[in-house]
């Protein structure tokens, strides 16, 4: 297979070739910029401009004589031999190739969360067959970019699709967060794609290169609970260090008791029957949008969790919110009856206290119209005299819908494994959930 690295070609020719080639017309030189990046993985270069094995064919470009330079960045600058004013296998104008590659990225829009294994960063090219991670750079506290070699950061550097989508790109979730409370983490990455052949000179593949280091940028939220642009950190706020309820058994499941699956409410729901299109929360709050999904069902199986980020707007009138009307699945997507459940609204993540009998407790999510074993929930934001039946929620404040398909009985009282809630090999069971808007209280 012909090789596409022009670097190592063009070198060759300054090296072996030296004095101009006496057959081509001599006119002013042409300067071309050989970036200075690292080789392909296994590619080596040769004179001929075939290597096995190497995703690259190489573009032979007749150089000057043997000036070659390197500039102040590393690149090698070198006088391209020019033929009725273009320089082969550049292109016209010594660097306007067609079907040069396309590439943008697509990031998540809030900072990823804690246990989210899921969330991948995405990328959308067009005339491009091959991509590359170059490198991961990490912002430091004084705010500057950082090359980045620590935890997770390896999977980057290998080849990936020239379209990265929400299966196949790269997983954001095993990078290292930050420690401190409120502090996000943000990643920049640097993707190199390859374009497809774009043309045949002297024999010879022609290709392009694109090289995008400043659009892929993440944020992770911190590793103890973090304020995200939805939402202010309302489970710190309202369970802050030292608070009893923090020890309270289930009260923050481990990851080795049951893995968080974290989903996006339009993740979960669809509007009316769960037949039509993806709703988000602000649809049934503001508009008063129906619709159904499943709980956990598909989302998460056993030993999961699922856990949807829920982000109360400010601007939220009192006594406004939404239902969650929990019956069996009648097969609504593909789910089977779960005989074991657990579901509850709170302010944070994988809260999974023991459901309440009543609501006497002073704990506003310790109360039983926050958590159920199977009936169902009443959320809203209440009004000046406070809770009284539903479950409140605060305006500007990120919270969570909880939902395993376990108990957790056994767990909670002496650190038991939790009890799958389904029959004997049967991974995809749980409820049918219809949302709906509510008002008063």
């Amino acid at each position: 297979m012909k090789s596409r690295n022009v670097l190592a070609a063009a070198v060759a020719m300054v090296l072996l070739c030296g004095a101009p080639l006496a057959a081509q017309a001599q006119q002013a030189p042409i300067k071309v910029v050989l970036k200075n990046v690292p080789a392909l993985p296994n590619a080596t270069g040769d004179a001929v401009g075939t290597v096995d094995g190497d995703p690259q064919p190489k573009a032979a470009i007749p150089l000057i004589g043997t000036q070659a330079q390197l500039d102040s960045h590393g690149n090698i600058v070198v006088d391209c031999l020019t033929t009725n004013g273009d320089c082969p296998n550049i292109g016209a104008g010594g660097g306007a190739i067609t079907g040069t590659p396309t590439l943008s990225f697509t990031v998540p829009s809030a900072a990823v969360a804690l246990g989210d294994t899921s969330t991948r960063l995405q990328w959308t090219t067009t005339n491009a067959d091959a991509c590359y991670g170059v490198q991961i750079e990490k912002k430091s506290a004084a705010g500057a970019w950082e090359s980045y070699t620590g935890t997770g950061s390896s999977a980057w550097s290998k080849e990936w699709p020239a379209n990265g989508s929400a299966s196949t790109g790269f997983a954001l979730g095993n990078l290292e967060r930050s420690a401190t409370a409120g502090v996000d983490t943000e990643y920049r990455f640097t993707l190199r794609c390859y374009s497809k052949t774009v043309g045949d000179v002297g024999g010879t593949d022609v290709v392009a290169v694109q090289q995008v280091p400043v659009s892929g940028i993440v944020k992770l939220a911190s590793s103890t609970g973090t304020p995200t642009p939805g939402g202010s950190d309302y489970c710190s706020e309202y369970y802050p260090a030292g608070h009893p309820a923090r020890s309270a058994p289930g009260f923050s499941v481990p990851t080795t008791i049951l893995q968080p699956v974290i989903k996006q409410f339009q993740e979960v729901f669809a509007s009316g029957s769960g037949l039509g299109p993806a709703i988000t929360l602000l649809d049934v709050i503001n508009s008063g949008q129906d619709g159904r999904g499943a709980f956990a069902g598909p989302h998460g199986g056993p030993g999961k969790y699922m856990s949807i980020p829920i982000d109360i707007p400010a601007s939220t009138p009192a006594g406004t919110g939404f239902s969650l009307l929990i019956i069996e699945p009648q097969n609504y997507q593909g789910m089977d009856h779960s005989l074991l459940f657990e579901a509850n609204i709170s302010p944070c993540q994988g809260d999974f206290r023991a459901p309440a009998v009543n609501n006497a407790s002073s704990d506003y999510y310790d109360r039983n119209q926050c958590r159920t074993t199977g009936t169902s929930l009443y959320a809203t934001t209440g009004n000046l005299i406070g809770p009284a039946t539903y479950c409140f929620l605060k305006p500007g404040a990120r919270m969570y819908i909880n939902v395993t398909n376990h108990s957790l009985d056994a767990y909670r009282a002496t650190g038991a494994p939790p009890v799958w809630g389904c029959d004997a090999g049967v991974t995809n069971c749980g409820k049918k959930v219809d949302v709906r808007r509510r008002t008063g209280g």
